[in-house]
């Protein structure tokens, strides 16, 4: 295009320099004829000389009108190409898109958003497994003892408490009965006069860290850690009480009679006790919800039929068998399904392969699907660390009670004299 546009000027130049030329010579010529009366050959030469003028600006003409015609072919090439490229474009992003839309929901995709935000689990909160005042779950099964199952009856507030010691020779004769195998914990159920047994199979399960962070555990010096525990399995749920029993309130004071509750006295009671149960609530609620989130969630059972359909399948099926057997009847916890999440891409295999082989399109989905995944354990983590900082604002509160609130009540007793 740059050396046709130099001809051009070039041609335009050379001819317009003939033209003056031509000119020139012509109103010479002119003059000559008129004032010198030239010859008939003279006049001849120079009506050959217009002739060749007149072609050359014919000429010129043409290839200026040829060379804008080329410009605007040019020019409407160009942007015929770039519609086209950008049509194109358009067009491609929107079948992605349609794609996307209308393709059925991925197996591998973001299962614990799919199946339990949003559900049962995060609406209702259902705490039938909760040890606590008028929570309606508590003990009463087939778990334990029938002396553990009072106990937990009482600190689950459905069985008015009886007298401190009384209560206490409940609990733990209960204890012994239903934990107590060996050892030094079982001599000192004898030496109390109870018979010890681990009618539970769960040893010392009420006493154990392990009970509450990895499972009831079945040997007493082995743990294997379980992020799922049945929830109709009765002596499970039994052990899990009785832990959280001896992490709340082990032994409670005896129910005031009507005539002791309409005194001065009494009501005093009852509102120093509301108080301590509201406190002992909040403290209690870290170990509430974390019991809630290892419990077999019978919601997960979608989630769990679409990985099992899932090019995963083979890695979920092993793992799955190997964690809760019974996960096709029951599902599997929230706490099981996050580290099944995790697991079936960092420590699958066939997840390595099939990524390394993906298109952009494939690895794009599997970000954002892995982006979903983390905004939505980012706001578990972020109400778990509410929990705690409520805790940690209560213990606070509790060291700055105790420090100020008895200067205080002396200080009213002065103004009051």
């Amino acid at each position: 295009m740059f050396e046709k546009k130099n001809v051009g000027r070039v041609f335009v130049l050379s001819a317009l320099a003939l033209a003056l030329n031509g000119l020139s010579f012509h109103a010479q010529a002119r003059a000559v004829h008129c004032v010198n009366c030239a010859t008939s050959a003279q006049a001849a030469a120079i009506q050959a000389q217009l002739q060749t003028v007149n072609v050359q600006l014919e000429r010129l003409v043409g290839a200026i009108q040829g060379a804008s015609a080329a410009n605007t072919t040019s020019t409407e090439g160009n942007a015929r190409i770039v519609a086209e490229a950008e049509a194109n474009t358009t067009r491609e992003m929107e079948a992605a898109r349609s794609a996307i839309r209308y393709e059925p929901m991925n197996p591998c995709g973001n299962a614990a958003l799919n199946g339990v935000t949003g559900g049962a689990n995060d609406v209702t909160r259902d705490r039938g497994a909760r040890v606590g005042r008028g929570s309606g779950g508590g003990g009463g099964g087939g778990g334990g003892s029938r002396a553990m199952n009072t106990a937990l009856q009482i600190a689950d507030g459905r069985q008015a408490a009886p007298d401190p010691n009384v209560a206490a020779a409940v609990a733990t004769r209960g204890a012994c009965e239903t934990f107590a195998r060996d050892g030094r914990r079982a001599e000192m159920c004898r030496r109390a006069g109870f018979a010890p047994a681990n009618t539970n199979i769960h040893p010392n399960a009420d006493v154990r860290a392990e009970t509450l962070f990895d499972g009831p555990q079945t040997q007493a010096n082995r743990v294997i850690r379980r992020l799922t525990v049945s929830a109709t399995n009765e002596q499970e749920m039994t052990a899990l009480q009785a832990f959280l029993r001896n992490l709340d309130t082990p032994i409670r004071l005896r129910e005031l009679t009507p005539p002791e509750l309409g005194t001065d006295a009494g009501r005093n009671y009852l509102a120093l006790r509301d108080a301590y149960e509201a406190r002992i609530s909040v403290a209690m609620r870290p170990a509430h919800d974390h019991l809630l989130n290892m419990r077999s969630d019978r919601n997960t059972l979608p989630i769990i039929n679409q990985l099992l359909a899932s090019e995963d399948s083979a890695f979920v099926t092993n793992y799955l068998n190997n964690a809760f057997p019974q996960f096709r009847a029951e599902g599997i916890s929230l706490l099981e399904l996050i580290n099944l999440e995790a697991e079936r891409r960092y420590r699958n295999p066939d997840w390595y392969v099939r990524i390394a082989g993906a298109s952009d399109l494939q690895l794009m989905q599997e970000k954002a699907r892995m982006q979903a995944l983390q905004i939505w354990l980012t706001a578990q983590m972020l109400e778990r660390l509410q929990n705690i900082a409520i805790v940690q604002g209560m213990a606070a509160g509790a060291a700055v009670r105790s420090e100020k609130v008895p200067q205080l009540v002396e200080v009213h007793r002065a103004a009051q004299r």
